[in-house]
């Protein structure tokens, strides 16, 4: 079937390059995707910072776009990897958007359009995923084990229900990340999960928030109460003393110029639950 992605326009594009720091137009081919893949996981924290602040977050094409590249926000999985979908569509690349269902625990899972993930077709099929976390880096090709630029190895096999998409640990039933069902989606399909992970009281991102960033030799993560570092495998971390001390962090450290807190927005809480593991190194 053909895409049912909305392209960018040219300015848009343009723009979008600019978000994400790359001074020209990439290539459409192995290596543009792979270059368009790291500038924007390196440049757009994943934050689900609206849920807490009372925001609804939208899918509409033009919301998604103003929220992350004209107000230089973040998001989670369905707004970031919608935008690249737009980009890379703009780009010559024919996308997909794709529903996964994340693990719950060594063998349950979450319901479809749990998370969006994309794939396009090169000379072979690729994944992509911006919006999840710790994931991988690079285009994932089906079928094969794959290391990515960050030295961690990761796999997308195709099953009977599904590709199934992992990490190589010691233990395989704690590697899996999702399932992903290869029928191609539209957007509007995303629009009722998207709905429920924003105001469901049984989710995490309900729970608590959190800013997270991919950094070429690990991740700067904001949760409640700090800020953490972990690059070469080591962790530092800094306390988040006021709301004031916030702003700032995400400023400064993730470029989120367009970010407002109310006053009582909860710096140093947890209600219950941490973050996903999926969103932390």
């Amino acid at each position: 079937m053909a895409s049912t992605v909305p392209p960018l326009t040219e300015d848009e594009l343009e723009l979008y390059l600019g978000r994400i720091g790359l001074p020209g137009r990439p290539s459409p081919d192995l290596a543009g995707l792979t270059q368009v893949h790291h500038a924007h996981l390196f440049s757009v924290p994943f934050e689900n910072l609206d849920i807490h602040i009372g925001t609804e977050i939208s899918l509409d094409p033009g919301a998604v776009f103003d929220k992350i590249v004209g107000r230089r926000r973040g998001g989670f999985c369905y707004e970031q990897n919608f935008l690249l979908a737009r980009a890379l569509t703009a780009l010559g690349f024919e996308i997909d958007l794709l529903s996964s269902r994340v693990a719950t625990g060594p063998r349950g899972w979450g319901p479809p359009f749990d998370h969006m993930t994309l794939r396009t077709t090169l000379e072979r099929d690729y994944l992509l995923d911006v919006g999840f976390g710790v994931s991988y880096r690079d285009p994932l090709p089906l079928g094969v084990w794959s290391s990515d630029s960050n030295g961690s190895s990761y796999r997308a096999q195709p099953r009977d229900d599904g590709l199934l998409i992992e990490s190589k640990t010691e233990d395989p039933r704690l590697g899996r990340l999702y399932l992903t069902d290869p029928t191609a989606r539209r957007i509007d399909e995303f629009e009722e999960m998207c709905q429920f992970q924003q105001t469901s009281p049984d989710v995490w991102f309900t729970q608590t928030w959190v800013a997270t960033l991919v950094l070429p030799d690990g991740r700067m993560t904001a949760a409640p109460g700090s800020l953490t570092r972990t690059r070469a495998g080591i962790k530092r971390r800094t306390p988040i003393t006021s709301l004031g001390q916030l702003l700032e962090v995400l400023r400064a450290e993730f470029g989120m110029v367009g970010v407002e807190l109310p006053h009582d927005f909860p710096f140093d809480v947890i209600d219950s639950g941490e973050p996903s593991p999926a969103m932390m190194d």
